[in-house]
């Protein structure tokens, strides 16, 4: 119930985001803010994706006053001694 209720709050939000809904599929869009809800809704204080939609959706909640980061695969380092013992 609470992701849900973060899920309406989400999406009046992005609402008003210009050209929101227009840049990708309405589908899509919803599981985008789904995410966001239940992430945010858990006290999640990180999303790691490489989908850009799902991160721009959540750095413009961090600039609305909600308190998760946004991070992208790619800007993940995994240090070199790690790195050495994986294969």
């Amino acid at each position: 119930m609470k992701s849900s209720v973060m899920c309406t709050m989400i999406s009046d939000i992005m609402n008003n985001r210009p050209n929101e809904c227009s840049k990708e599929p309405r589908q899509k869009v919803k599981v985008d803010r789904q995410i966001l809800a239940i992430a945010i809704s858990n006290k999640a204080k990180l999303i790691i994706s490489n989908d850009k939609g799902l991160l721009n959706a959540a750095r413009y909640l961090v600039e609305q006053q909600f308190k998760i980061q946004a991070v992208d695969v790619s800007e993940i380092t995994v240090p070199v001694e790690t790195q050495s013992t994986l294969f």
